[in-house]
């Protein structure tokens, strides 16, 4: 989409849209993750390929496309106007160099799970908990101190920018054309969402 006509508030708001849309889709998995390894816990029986799915669409889209493009085109230019907020970027820019491997510490708690029949369901259930904690600090420190301050003091033409540069990757979970590798994951995360969001309890 050509976004160079678009006045300023429509450009912070297709903007924002999309990252509050990508920051709301992970938090979705990661409840869903949650409710699963609580189930794990409590002795029932759930398919972890559900787990391995959801890994793997946060390494494939999140580390591989939202996180870079904040760093670039969020993070980048919002150091240019906020001095004040360099070391709070510093930190989010940590965080995301750090994600990978705490995904990676997440996935050997699940590969031990399946791999022992002597394996605490308990020991996967704090694994993703952990993981949890980390990511939704991550995005609440976006989302109540990064994004007001980008509204506050970045350009028109720099608006415009981030918005063309997110709009370009759709979320392949929740975008309207959902990949075939990702169909099984998004039926399976929709039985375990609270209602209105999905079909789970």
């Amino acid at each position: 989409m050509d976004w160079s006509g678009l006045t300023t508030e429509v450009a912070v708001f297709e903007a924002e849209r999309i990252i509050h849309g990508e920051h709301r889709n992970l938090i979705a998995v990661i409840n869903c993750l949650r409710a699963m390894a609580r189930d794990v816990e409590t002795g029932k029986r759930i398919d972890t390929a559900v787990f391995h799915q959801a890994f793997d669409y946060v390494d494939r889209f999140l580390n591989a496309f939202h996180h870079p493009k904040e760093g670039r085109y969020l993070f980048a230019v919002l150091r240019r106007h906020r001095p004040d907020l360099a070391a709070r970027l510093d930190e989010l820019e940590n965080q995301h160099a750090r994600m990978p491997s705490e995904l990676k510490a997440v996935r050997e708690a699940l590969r031990v799970y399946e791999s022992s029949r002597e394996a605490n369901p308990a020991a996967l259930r704090d694994a993703v908990e952990t993981y949890a904690r980390f990511e939704l600090a991550h995005m609440r420190l976006e989302e109540t101190e990064i994004m007001p301050g980008a509204r506050e003091s970045l350009t028109d033409e720099e608006w415009r920018e981030i918005a063309t540069a997110f709009e370009n990757d759709e979320d392949p979970l929740f975008g309207s054309e959902r990949r075939r590798e990702f169909r099984r994951l998004f039926s399976a995360l929709v039985n375990h969402m609270p209602a209105p969001h999905g079909l789970g309890e």
